[in-house]
C-alpha cells in the first residue's frame, strides 16, 4: 500500500489503525494536530523497518505508536 498523503489534514483525527504499510511519505500525517495513536497490525521490529518520508509526521500531536508487542513513543 502506497501513503501518499495518506491523512494529510485530517486535523481531528485522533486514532488509526495502520496495516500491510510499504512505506510512509513525507505529508502523510501533516496537520494532524489531535493525532494520540497509530495502531499498527505489527511488532516494533517491523514499524522502525517501515521508510518514512521526511516530515512524514509534521505538524502532528504527540501521538505514540501501539504495535502487536509494545508501544513506541
Amino acid at each position: 500500500v502506497h501513503s501518499a498523503s495518506l491523512f494529510s489534514g485530517c486535523e481531528s483525527l485522533k486514532s488509526v489503525t495502520l496495516s500491510k504499510i510499504n512505506r510512509l511519505v513525507s505529508s502523510s500525517f501533516y496537520n494532524c494536530k489531535e493525532l494520540e495513536e497509530i495502531v499498527y497490525e505489527g511488532t516494533m521490529e517491523e514499524w522502525n523497518a517501515i521508510p518514512k518520508g521526511e516530515n512524514w509526521d509534521f505538524e502532528t500531536g504527540n501521538f505514540v505508536v501501539r504495535c502487536t508487542d509494545g508501544v513506541i513513543e
